[in-house]
């Protein structure tokens, strides 16, 4: 199992599409392996990537070629100095330009391959969503909600995401979208049948049976 060090942090599942599974959190040890907020189970056993992580691991996404980028409340990656997200291609962690302003709550894919980051004002200029075009990081429009929990690219195209809801009258979370790929987004709109968790979520993972 993972033995967290502090705190209940949400941990992150992330499947490899060699069917491994990457996971994050604020562990620092993986069954009887000492691992850095970060490892990777095959099956049979955890193995660490690299030095992993100086801080919690909050967002994971996998790549096709088999690498995977990590989000979260970090400063170094491998030894590197990385900021918040970060590359790993199964031998080194890399840096996705200067990095994030602010911890990454989440990550996403566009269905153009680009990676999209959630977390709180700030992460880049002074939106909490920011989009990674391969070569530098750019705000994702003006977003009034000051922090993002999760975003997803919908099938229609349209960018959804769910925030928190700082309203404590309507305990639901509140979603806003985008149909210009993050330029400008709709106004939030709670989400009544999501109910606002009081504390900490988690993010589950079903694996197949065979």
């Amino acid at each position: 199992g993972l033995t967290q060090t502090y705190g209940d942090q949400t941990a992150t599942l992330t499947r490899l599409p060699s069917g491994e599974i990457v996971c994050g959190g604020s562990f620092r040890q993986a069954g009887d392996l000492p691992t850095e907020h970060v490892a990777k189970w095959n099956g049979n056993g955890w193995s660490s990537l690299d030095t992993g992580l100086n801080e919690s691991v909050s967002s994971g996404l996998a790549l096709e070629n088999g690498d995977v980028v990590v989000g979260g409340r970090f400063s170094s990656a491998g030894g590197m100095h990385i900021a918040n997200v970060a590359r790993f291609d199964g031998t080194l962690w890399t840096p996705l330009g200067a990095g994030l302003n602010s911890p990454v709550n989440c990550l996403a894919r566009a269905a153009n391959g680009d990676i999209l980051a959630g977390g709180t004002i700030g992460i880049a200029g002074t939106s909490p969503a920011a989009r990674w075009n391969g070569t530098t990081w750019a705000p994702l429009g003006s977003i009034s909600n000051g922090s993002i929990s999760h975003m997803v690219e919908l099938d229609n195209g349209e960018l959804l995401l769910n925030m928190r809801n700082y309203d404590r009258k309507q305990r639901t979370r509140q979603q806003a979208t985008s149909k210009d790929g993050g330029k400008t987004w709709g106004k939030p709109r709670h989400a009544l049948d999501l109910i606002e968790p009081i504390s900490v979520s988690y993010t589950h993972l079903t694996l197949p049976t065979s």
